[in-house]
C-alpha cells in the first residue's frame, strides 16, 4: 500500500485522528476537500486519507473489497473476506501497522490487468 496523503497535520501534539476511506472507483485524493474542511474544523487532529491497496475492477480508481462479491452474496451478507479484513484492521489499530492487512484475492483481476 502506498503512503496515505496527510491532508491536515496539527501544529501542536495531535488530540485526534481522522481517517478517511474512499468508495469503489475513487482514491485517497478524492477526499482531500473533505479532509481540508475537517482539518479547519478540528485543528488539533491529524486527517489522513487512506487509499485501498486494490485497483478497482471498474478500470479506474481503487476498491477495498470486490463489489461483485457483495452482489453475488447478497447486499446484506458479509463475505468471509470482509470479516477477515475487519479483524485485521481492528488488530492493526493498536500498532498503527497496516502492512499485514489482507489484499483482495477473491475477485476477478481489474480490467486494467486483463
Amino acid at each position: 500500500m502506498q503512503d496515505a496523503p496527510i491532508v491536515h497535520r496539527p501544529a501542536l501534539a495531535a488530540r485526534e485522528l481522522v481517517l478517511l476511506f474512499h468508495g469503489v472507483g475513487a482514491g485517497a485524493e478524492d477526499l482531500r476537500p473533505l479532509g481540508e474542511a475537517l482539518g479547519r474544523r478540528f485543528p488539533g487532529a491529524w486527517v489522513v486519507s487512506v487509499r485501498s491497496p486494490d485497483p478497482s475492477y471498474f478500470g479506474a480508481g481503487w476498491q477495498w473489497f470486490s463489489g461483485r462479491v457483495i452482489a453475488i452474496a447478497g447486499r446484506f451478507a458479509q463475505p468471509p473476506r470482509i470479516a477477515s479484513a475487519q479483524t485485521a484492521l481492528r488488530s492493526s489499530r493498536s500498532t498503527g501497522d497496516c502492512s499485514s492487512l489482507p489484499r483482495s484475492v477473491d475477485h476477478p483481476r481489474p480490467a486494467a490487468e486483463r
